[in-house]
Order: structure tokens, then sequence, then C-alpha cells
């Protein structure tokens, strides 16, 4: 069907007011200072692929990351097996989407007319996950174990319903447990905020505009990104870096490669150490979004954050190294 641009860019900005909406209903339903006062989370909407339309963003460090753990929630359980009010937590660093433990992420399918139309996402450091440390942030811990809880994708809410021992586990593993359970329950209220709004969109402009519209997003955003791509000089850049050491006396190497050209931007980690056995490393998806925040900046700060934006770039990183460490490499401070 065609639809006029007029009201596909209406209902384009309606679709940012809404992840807007989301992000500041957690802001206000939170138990933590560090989640209401710091922002050190983030909440986004995803189309029914998992690629990410807009972002609500507080740290920066969350740039990008709500789509990845969309996607890997998909790719675990199948739309198939999804259902209207299901809430899906996800925190293990070494899947899409993850940081260190603290960070924990939940996701939402949206469903209208008994289809998924939208998935909502968010990601936000609780006070406490447990551990061998308070506040579950670690300087010296050797594995992931020690570092406290990991979820590697579990349904926290069944068709509305919480799951009554999964919510007693956490609250029985953490140091703070009504913080962590008040924490909780803002991200589910938030992301079900997310679900209505979405919902009141189909219902007032129809699916296929709303649908219509989130592929505009990710069009313009891609048109905007490559036409800043273009006006920048093409070539390459090196650079060779360590850090102090890794905690145990050891150098730890960060080596990058910058690749510029005029419809892409590669970052190549190849030469980087290899993981160590202090919480310094980083998985995957954390160093993509560290490479986003430079990307971002050097295109335009002021872009919107989508997957459009993101379609030119590409992150390249050594499996096993510091920088795409997997199990059981502690993250504690990635």
């Amino acid at each position: 069907m065609k639809i006029d641009p007029v009201t596909l860019d209406i209902v384009k900005d309606s679709l940012i007011a809404v992840s807007n909406e989301v992000f500041y209903a957690f802001a206000r339903t939170s138990m933590s200072p560090i989640i209401y006062e710091t922002l050190d989370y983030a909440s986004g909407i995803a189309d029914a692929d998992g690629s990410l339309l807009t972002q609500g963003n507080g740290a920066c460090a969350f740039i990008g990351l709500i789509a990845p753990m969309i996607q890997e929630i998909v790719q675990k359980f199948g739309k198939e097996q999804m259902k209207p009010g299901d809430v899906y937590l996800i925190n293990d660093p070494y899947m899409g989407g993850g940081t260190h433990l603290s960070d924990i992420g939940m996701v939402m399918p949206v469903f209208y007319d008994g289809e998924i139309v939208a998935f909502v996402g968010n990601k936000a450091h609780w006070s406490d996950i447990g551990g061998m440390a308070s506040g579950s942030f670690t300087t010296d811990s050797t594995e992931v174990f020690q570092e406290g809880l990991r979820f590697s994708g579990v349904k926290l809410v069944d068709g509305g319903e919480l799951c009554a021992q999964l919510a007693d586990m956490i609250k029985s593993n953490v140091r703070f447990p009504a913080a962590s359970e008040g924490d909780m329950w803002g991200q589910i209220a938030s992301l079900r905020t997310g679900y209505r709004r979405i919902g009141e969109l189909c219902s007032k402009y129809g699916v296929e505009v709303v649908r219509g519209s989130m592929k505009r997003l990710l069009d313009q955003g891609e048109i905007v990104a490559r036409k800043r791509l273009a006006e920048m000089p093409n070539g390459v850049w090196e650079m060779e870096e360590f850090m102090d050491d890794d905690g145990h006396g050891n150098p730890v190497k960060i080596k990058v490669k910058i690749t510029i050209t005029d419809d892409e931007f590669l970052a190549d980690f190849t030469g980087s150490s290899p993981q160590v056995a202090s919480p310094i490393n980083t998985g995957y998806s954390s160093l993509c979004a560290g490479v986003k925040v430079v990307y971002m900046s050097i295109l335009n700060p002021s872009l919107a954050v989508n997957d459009g934006v993101f379609r030119p770039m590409r992150v390249i990183a050594e499996d096993g190294s510091v920088l795409r460490c997997h199990s059981p490499a502690p993250t504690s401070c990635y």
C-alpha cells in the first residue's frame, strides 16, 4: 500500500517518543540510584526482525546493545514460541548485548492482532547481582562464576505471570533484594509501557503504516550515515597501545586498524592480546558498543541511534581475545 511521507514521518517520530517514554518510565520506577541518578541504563525499540529502531540512552557504553540482546533471545526461543506478556532475562557477557553480569537485560515481544510487530528491550545496571564482592564489581575475579548470577536467556514473565521461582532465586542471591526486586519491576513496567504505546500506534494508523515507518527510520539512518561517510577521507589508520597490566603483572596489548571507504567503516582489532585471568576482558557486543560511540561521534553525535545508521559499520576481533572473550573469562570491569 502507498503511504504518504508525512504520515510516515509522524509515526516515525512517535516511535522515537515511545522509546523516550520507556526510558523515563524506568527512571521514575527504579529503586537504585545508579539507575535513577546516574542513568546507567538504556532502552530501545526494535522491529519484528530485531533491528534497532530507536534507543533512549543513559550510559553511552550501551549504545547499540539492545538489538543484539533481542536477536539472541529470538534465536534461542523462536518467535513462534513467544506470546503476549512474555518477558525474557539476559545478562550473559558472551552472548548478544552482553557487557558484565551487573547489566541486566530484559526483552518483551510486542503483539498486535496475534502477530509480533516489534520488540521492546532495556538494559540496566543493578546495584548487586551476587558474587564475591559487594555491588558485584570485582577487580580480582579470575572467572565469571565469582562475579554473580548469570542468565543466558531465561523467561522471567510467562504470558503476564511472573516466574516466582526465578524471582525468589534472584532475591536469595543478591545483597540488596528489595532494591533488586524494585528495579526488576521497574524494568518490566517500562517495557509494558512501550508495549501499550506501540499497540496504540497500530490501532491509530494501522500496522502497515507502522511497519512502513519502521523501515523509513532504518533507511533514513543508513542514507545519512553513508552520506557522512562519503565526506570523510578514505584511508587506513593503525594504532597499538598497552594497558599497564592485567592485574597479574602482564601487559595487555590493544591493537586496532581503522579502514574508511566511501561505504564502510571497518574497525579490526586483530592482534590484540588473548583473554586474561582478570576482569578487564570484554565480550564482542560491548566492544562493538565502544566502536559505535566513536563512530557516532565522528558521523554526527545528534544522529538517531538505530541499526540503519550502523549498517556501514563493521567490527572484527579474534575469538578468545581480550576484546572478544569467551567463558569463563571474568568481565566485571570490561
